[in-house]
């Protein structure tokens, strides 16, 4: 079995770069898919929550695919295609760059007694996401409704868990109801 990597790279704003990493399901494994629907799935996905995202931040859906042995971790090979763009649109003031939006992607897959789940950030988020001191639930709703749209696309989009060798796929999302942040692992 094998797992596609598509990177996103956001750019022009403070605290940049933010990088993205999706994965998907490479159905019947190898290396011999095609890119551009995982790509342009992708960038779908920024493209439909980017009125949340501050001026002038620009999104490149690299257009490369990297492709691991998911269960050695081994880079096993690439598809590429051209590289999408997306740019924010949220013209009001920027939250602090630590706050974050946050989707949170469930498998209903178990190992070693945890569930195997995933995680989306949104950076960069405008002024108009927050409601006090809480996301908007118009937001939260379109969120969940992007994180939808891609998992029902059938790109076989999955949670990677390295440590377990497995990349179950994407069953349920929720979007957090509170601002997130995200911290490197060298924190």
């Amino acid at each position: 079995m094998s797992v596609g990597r598509v990177r996103t790279v956001m750019t022009g704003v403070a605290g940049a770069p933010y990088y993205s990493n999706m994965y998907f399901d490479i159905l019947g494994g190898g290396t011999s898919f095609d890119a551009e629907p995982l790509i342009t799935g992708v960038q779908t996905f920024w493209q439909t929550i980017n009125g949340a995202l501050t001026e002038p931040l620009v999104g490149t859906v690299d257009g490369v695919v990297q492709v691991y042995d998911e269960v050695t971790g081994n880079a096993i090979g690439a598809q590429s295609t051209t590289n999408e763009t997306f740019v924010g649109s949220a013209t009001a003031g920027g939250l602090p760059k630590a706050t974050q939006g946050l989707i949170e992607l469930r498998t209903g897959m178990y190992a070693g007694g945890r569930e195997i789940r995933g995680k989306v950030f949104i950076p960069s988020l405008g002024s108009v996401v927050n409601d006090g001191s809480l996301p908007k639930a118009s937001y939260l709703t379109q969120w969940v409704g992007a994180a939808e749209t891609l998992r029902d696309a059938g790109l076989g989009w999955c949670v990677w868990s390295r440590k377990n060798g497995v990349s179950p796929l994407v069953l349920n999302i929720n979007a957090y109801q509170n601002f997130a942040v995200l911290r490197s692992r060298r924190d």
